[in-house]
């Protein structure tokens, strides 16, 4: 069973698990199996699952308010254009090239 706290500006929305009947509660659960169960879910929940763990990252105290529109100027700059990407294999190439021994 998926359980995650539901708080927040995430808690204004409802979390998609809890508004289909679900116990969301992901403590306790290791981050693989948060991670498998997540995905094992339709597309439109886990893109909520997102934005409500988005949304409450963003109220954390852990981001300062330059961090988070940081974050949010760079998202909004990937939207759009979503193709203006490096692919991970070349970032790890890169990486390897430079910090392997």
């Amino acid at each position: 069973m998926l359980k995650m706290r539901v708080g927040g500006v995430g808690a204004a929305r409802k979390h998609a698990l809890a508004k289909n009947g679900r116990n969301v509660k992901f403590e306790g659960m290791s981050t693989e199996t948060v991670f498998k169960e997540a995905r094992a879910l339709p597309l439109a929940e886990q893109v909520e699952l997102c934005r409500n763990l988005w949304d409450e990252i963003v109220e954390s105290k852990e981001l300062t308010p330059g961090e988070a529109e940081l974050i949010d100027r760079r998202l909004q700059e990937h939207l759009k254009n979503p193709d203006d990407v490096v692919s991970w294999e070349e970032v790890k190439a890169k990486l390897d090239a430079k910090y392997r021994r």
